[in-house]
């Protein structure tokens, strides 16, 4: 049985019965960097794959305060800590269905675990915010569903001379596209992997909306 079949009942607080629902909780959580929100909209397999992906960050940056964060809450960030070849990392992308399950299991206070690692990343880099437009593209195929994001971000711009010293600074917006993918558990929508959608349920067959 694929992992993604397994059962799985949503706190109350995530019971979004549309897709337009969800995807207005997704840009107030995203508008407002609630990461605790935003990390439970997914589902089970989309949480237990950013949190992989945080640790893998932590292994592969050398930050010793991401380190400690992850850590903290039993992920093992040094099981990624190694020169990652081609092969590897082709590997690891093909397999992390299965690591994210086997990591998911080893980290206690998920949506904790997410938030402080999110915050601090967050912290680290230059002042940014995104704006959350409107969801484009959506195909739905029964249970799941596919869409595009619209969205803007800015951060600002630094300016040096050529001594290396900063002389001004810019904001700058630029445009995203952000694929989300969806699924119905229970009646209830939550956010995906792409793991978790048939490409025939994604690609073929679908009833498209703007």
């Amino acid at each position: 049985m694929p992992l993604f079949a397994q059962a799985y009942r949503p706190p109350e607080s995530q019971n979004y019965k549309t897709i337009e629902e969800l995807f207005s909780a997704y840009k107030k959580a995203t508008e407002s960097r609630d990461w605790n929100a935003l990390f439970l909209l997914g589902t089970p397999e989309r949480q237990d794959c950013d949190l992989l992906m945080l640790v893998v960050s932590a292994a592969k940056s050398n930050d010793e305060m991401l380190r400690t964060l992850v850590e903290k809450h039993g992920a093992n960030w040094k099981q990624f800590n190694h020169a990652w070849t081609e092969a590897d990392h082709q590997r690891f992308m093909r397999g992390i269905p299965l690591v994210a399950a086997s990591l998911g299991k080893q980290i206690r206070e998920k949506p904790e675990m997410f938030a402080a690692a999110q915050s601090y990343v967050a912290r680290k880099c230059d002042p940014s915010s995104t704006k959350v437009h409107k969801l484009k593209n959506l195909v739905r195929h029964g249970a799941t569903a596919v869409g595009e994001s619209v969205e803007s971000r800015t951060c600002i711009e630094r300016h040096y001379d050529a001594k290396g010293n900063q002389i001004g600074q810019t904001p700058r917006t630029f445009s995203v596209r952000s694929r989300l993918w969806f699924r119905q558990v229970d009646g209830r929508w939550h956010i995906a992997t792409e793991n978790e959608i048939t490409p025939a349920g994604a690609e073929k067959g679908g009833q498209k909306r703007e």
